[in-house]
């Protein structure tokens, strides 16, 4: 699966403080996610930051639904999801934020 090594989709030091969002693989994760993202960037940017579950299809397509803001995968997220979720939310994560960074380039 060589298309999720790319490392825009893991990034989680490149978080932006106006909001993303991380998809990860069990509430466990998400949880340790979230400290880790405390712990980094301070309380404001995790409150900007929506760490979702995701391990289906149905429930990555229902989480990014008019999203706005980068999606990131945590990297647990590849290794645990079955493979055409962490395929399916790659893709989704790189459509989503490659209309993030065009609205960002059309508001100057």
């Amino acid at each position: 699966m060589p298309e999720l090594a790319e490392r825009e989709l893991f990034a989680l030091d490149r978080l932006p403080a106006d909001g993303a969002i991380v998809i990860v693989s069990s509430p466990e994760i998400r949880s340790h996610v979230r400290r880790e993202i405390n712990d980094e960037f301070g309380s404001e940017v995790t409150g900007k930051t929506k760490v979702i579950v995701g391990v289906s299809r149905e429930q990555i397509a229902d989480a990014l639904v008019g999203v706005r803001v980068p999606v990131f995968l945590h990297e647990a997220f590849v290794a645990n999801a079955p493979k055409d979720a962490a395929e399916f939310a790659a893709s989704m994560a790189r459509s989503v934020n490659t209309v993030v960074a065009s609205r960002k380039r059309l508001r100057g």
